[in-house]
């Protein structure tokens, strides 16, 4: 489930008018809450949680779900991969076929720079259009090192049947024997690929300087299904707003049937119920609990 927009707060006491807190401004008259701070609450379930806070292995880009998949798999739960694409999941978590839930912690390191090879990738070329002697690559043919970067560019090879999909590869490597094998290094003006029955032309755009940079994936596990994560997520990113005064109250139902908005000075009500929300960071809890049930909290700064 896609989490509603996001809020604001800002407000004192006054009269609620088409859902906005209007307050009398030192002159007598009313100000605006055109930037006022917005609070909502979304009941959520298990479910909603895990759809908001993690990504399938099998939906990570290529390169990522092979490091995450490698870490998973050694007895430290760590790996280690060298790469220009980063490998940083979309996601703090990652849930397994297995649901098992996993923190997956990246760190960059050892970053260094070298000349990057460029080609920009038309799919779908028609082969009856290429003269007679033009050598077609199959993808299993290409030397490893040049198979992963494609790979790594494309993230999933189903797009290549998607339609209007496009992309670029880079073709950079450290290692000078690396290089010396590659295909693409020193550039060439276009090679044809078929990969996964589609006929790739790749076409060398430009050489210029990127960056390596070896990234450790680290894993641990935090929860063997959605019910047990949906606890994980409440105890770490959750609380409860308790105690609460009428005034706060009413707040919250505002909120949960849609948005309450206030305009800075905050009335003591509302400042009070956004400080139960925050933490000393700075940063808003992601989950509240009211009366029994859980709700997203959406709350702008």
């Amino acid at each position: 489930m896609k989490r509603r927009a996001v809020l604001a707060a800002v407000g004192v006491t006054g009269l609620s008018t088409a859902g906005c807190l209007r307050v009398p401004g030192r002159d007598g008259r009313s100000d605006s809450c055109a930037d006022g701070t917005h609070f909502s609450l979304q009941r959520v379930t298990a479910s909603h949680v895990q759809n908001e806070f993690t990504t399938y292995i099998e939906s990570l880009p290529y390169a990522t779900r092979t490091l995450v998949a490698r870490a998973l798999e050694s007895e430290t739960g760590a790996a280690t991969s060298r790469s220009y694409y980063s490998l940083h999941p979309p996601k703090e978590y990652v849930v397994t076929e297995s649901t098992d839930f996993y923190r997956v912690e990246a760190t960059d390191l050892d970053a260094t720079e070298t000349t990057g090879y460029v080609y920009s990738v038309d799919l779908d070329v028609d082969e009856s259009s290429l003269p007679n002697d033009t050598r077609i690559h199959a993808f299993t043919d290409l030397p490893a090192h040049d198979r992963e970067s494609l790979l790594s560019a494309v993230g999933n090879p189903h797009l290549l049947h998607a339609p209007h999909y496009s992309f670029s590869a880079v073709f950079a490597y450290e290692n000078e024997e690396l290089r010396d094998r590659s295909m693409f290094v020193p550039e060439t003006d276009s090679r044809h690929l078929r990969w996964n029955d589609v006929l790739l032309r790749l076409v060398f755009d430009e050489r210029r300087t990127v960056e390596i940079t070896s990234t450790t994936v680290s894993t641990e596990l935090v929860a063997g299904s959605p019910e047990a994560f949906f606890g994980h997520i409440r105890r770490e990113r959750g609380t409860v707003l308790d105690p609460l005064t009428d005034r706060q109250r009413d707040v919250i139902t505002q909120a949960i049937d849609g948005t309450y908005t206030e305009c800075r000075p905050y009335s003591d009500a509302f400042g009070d119920l956004r400080g139960q929300l925050t933490d000393e960071d700075g940063r808003h809890d992601a989950l509240a609990r009211y009366d029994g049930d859980w709700y997203f909290v959406h709350l702008s700064r």
